[in-house]
């Protein structure tokens, strides 16, 4: 629960947020743990835990998101 609570922190105003994945990691976020990986219509792996997700960028950025992608 704590990957949730930390993604959710960041997407309290905005569905979709750049973030530095060192910012995650800093806050506790487990990267080996998750609910779900969804496949965009491009072909981009978002993966979840529970309703909040993210995208890996270039650059160690994440790109999170809110619902489905």
């Amino acid at each position: 629960m704590q990957n949730h609570q930390i993604l959710a922190q960041y997407l309290l105003i905005d569905k979709k947020r750049r973030v530095q994945e060192l910012d995650l990691r800093v806050k506790g976020y487990n990267f080996d743990f998750h609910t779900h990986q969804k496949q965009a219509k491009n072909g981009q792996i978002y993966i979840f835990c529970y309703d909040f997700g993210y995208l890996r960028l270039a650059s160690n950025q994440l790109l999170l998101v809110q619902g489905s992608c």
